[in-house]
């Protein structure tokens, strides 16, 4: 049975298991494949002339093209193609005396046919159309149809045997160099941004073991497989390393144990990490996927001390786990390896030392092997819903086959968050909250929150409307000032108190009421007659006028009226004296009017 840890990264389980397709051969009656994509396939056949030429097989027309070679050369091989139908790969051969060999890496689509674009070999290519190769000097290389050829020189050893292993999304290349005593001394990566190699050395065991007689096993190093986010996978020895236990007490040339070889993942962050292994005396970490899922292999431990048959089985790897053995196809079986993963979990290896093809769908094996290929099959490739294999019939011709998947997507956990709500205060800092749940890409939701793990989830709550709140101003009302007239009309303005000041935005203070005061008519010369109906305005307080006019003879009249009761003759003729006077003083009589007036009053018979 699976561990818990294994549950982590299976796919969904599949209905059944389609079967593998013969994808025919160029007429020659041999066919290869070497690397697949979604519903394609490349390698190469032999023709009806005999040659090798690279093919590209599409599921879509079930069709093998025959892509050529480049002039000059007889014979070609694919090594890589994208899921757009871009193939990459070798075009090789000698002149017409077969005196010079050469080689030619190739770029190939439905558009530009074969393209020579360097020497050597072109290995990988990702969607993006960046090919990494390997030319004839042992440079590494990176090629676009629109950017050309780039010159990344060369690993820690100058070697024709440098070769290219991966590309992912980025760019980033990665392979081997130095190939010796059967280990390569480094690895390397070109990231996507950089125009040069970062080397890989081995951190394994420097110190050979004490003995004499044999000189095995380098500090070497392997990169099998990178992925999109820059997580290299492979194996790397420590020195002195073999397969073997040579006790000297079994007849074997020392007696210590030998050293092991690993299985890592690298980042340019953590540097290397041993995987760990299965207690046996090797490990490899041969593919990783996008979610980071590891495969690869491990052997297992020995129970013979004086060597026997070594076996190995395949694991499974999920960051922050132990290594999880993946079940075996049928039992007893014990020499089974994992070497591919597509990014639903789907793994393929080989069982019975290559005897079988494997696939593990739920971390269920099951045998994938074609019966029209079932002579050493071996370890089939896969990317996305295609697998690819190998393998030939009873009379050893060779046969390439593909199995399609049925599409099925993955479901895929995030937290969702269903947007914040109202905020519980318009101002001064209030909270508003939403509802975060672990979704499934399907719409499932995880209550318990397992399926996110790893991921941070988006708050519940925030603050809002932090804001200071607005003050809004506060008067009082003191009463009115004095009005700005005393009679005909005046104004008086409120008297207002500000208690609170207006602040953060809030209603400005009111102007004070303004309101008409004093309304009643004016009398301005206190004669008893209002100013608009008075005919003699400005005439002195006392004097008596009214509205019969204002000559002098009439306010003479009024101020001494011949019908007023008098003392005597004499008052009423002091009174016209005076009023008379006055009325000169005010401009109401003239000197020459007076005396008539004086004269009259003299002689009447008024008081008598």
């Amino acid at each position: 049975m699976l561990s818990v840890a294994l549950c982590q990264w299976v796919p969904l389980a599949r209905a059944s298991t389609p079967i593998p397709t013969d994808i025919g051969n160029l007429g020659g009656g041999q066919a290869s494949v070497s690397a697949v994509a979604n519903g394609l396939a490349v390698g190469s056949s032999t023709t009806t002339s005999g040659e090798s030429h690279a093919y590209l097989w599409s599921a879509a027309t079930r069709t093998m093209r025959d892509l050529g070679v480049i002039p000059g050369t007889q014979y070609s091989f694919s090594n890589g193609v994208n899921s757009n139908g871009e193939v990459v790969g070798r075009s090789y051969g000698f002149n017409s005396d077969f005196t010079v060999f050469t080689s030619y890496a190739f770029y190939w689509s439905a558009a530009t046919g074969m393209r020579n674009i360097n020497t050597g070999t072109a290995s990988v290519i990702n969607d993006s159309g960046v090919v990494g190769g390997v030319d004839a000097n042992g440079h590494v290389f990176r090629w676009t149809l629109a950017g050309g050829l780039q010159d990344l020189g060369q690993s820690c050893a100058a070697s024709s045997d440098t070769y290219v292993t991966g590309i992912n999304a980025r760019g980033d290349v990665i392979g081997n160099s130095g190939y010796s005593n059967g280990g390569y001394n480094c690895s390397f990566i070109a990231y996507g941004s950089s125009s040069a190699l970062t080397t890989l050395v081995s951190p394994g065991n420097q110190n050979y073991p004490p003995y004499s007689e044999i000189n095995m096993g380098a500090v070497d190093i392997r990169a099998n497989a990178i992925n999109d986010s820059g997580v290299v996978v492979g194996q790397y020895f420590d020195a002195g390393y073999i397969y073997g236990i040579y006790n000297i007490a079994c007849g074997g040339f020392f007696n210590v144990a030998v050293h092991n070889s690993h299985a890592f993942k690298w980042t340019s962050a953590e540097g290397f990490t041993d995987l760990g292994g299965f207690g046996g005396t090797a490990a490899s970490a041969n593919a990783i996927n996008n979610s980071g899922t590891i495969v690869g292999t491990g052997y297992l431990p020995n129970p013979n001390p004086c060597g026997g048959t070594l076996q190995y089985a395949p694991f499974v790897y999920v960051a922050g786990q132990p290594l999880t053995q993946l079940p075996a196809p049928w039992s007893p079986e014990a020499w089974i390896s994992a070497g591919g993963i597509n990014d639903d979990g789907v793994i393929v290896g080989y069982a019975g030392s290559g005897l079988r093809s494997v696939m593990w769908q739920n971390g269920i094996p099951t045998d994938i092997t074609p019966s029209f290929a079932n002579q050493f099959p071996g370890t089939p490739f896969i990317k996305g819903s295609t697998i690819g294999g190998n393998g030939a019939d009873a009379s050893w011709n060779s046969h390439a086959w593909v199995l399609l998947l049925p599409s099925v997507k993955k479901i895929e956990y995030t937290w969702v968050a269903s947007g914040f709500g109202a905020c519980s205060a318009t101002c001064g800092g209030g909270t508003a909250t939403q509802t975060v749940t672990c979704t499934g890409s399907d719409g499932s939701i995880d209550g318990s929150g397992a399926a996110c793990a790893g991921q941070i989830p988006p708050p519940t709550s925030q603050s809002c409307n932090t804001q200071a709140c607005p003050v809004d101003c506060l008067v009082e009302s003191q009463g009115f000032g004095a009005c700005s007239a005393a009679c005909g009309g005046g104004t008086q303005t409120e008297i207002l108190t500000v208690l609170i000041q207006p602040a953060n935005g809030g209603a400005a203070c009111r102007d004070p009421i303004t309101q008409a005061c004093n309304t009643q008519a004016c009398d301005t010369d206190g004669d008893g007659v209002v100013d608009t109906l008075d005919s003699c305005p400005g005439t002195t307080a006392g004097a008596k006028v009214n509205a019969s006019g204002c000559s002098g003879p009439q306010v003479v009249a009024n101020l001494c009226s011949p019908t007023a009761t008098y003392k005597n003759h004499g008052a009423y003729v002091s009174c016209v004296a005076s009023a008379s006077n006055q009325a000169v003083k005010d401009g109401l009589l003239t000197s020459s009017q007076k005396s008539p007036i004086q004269s009259a009053a003299a002689q009447s018979s008024i008081g008598k």
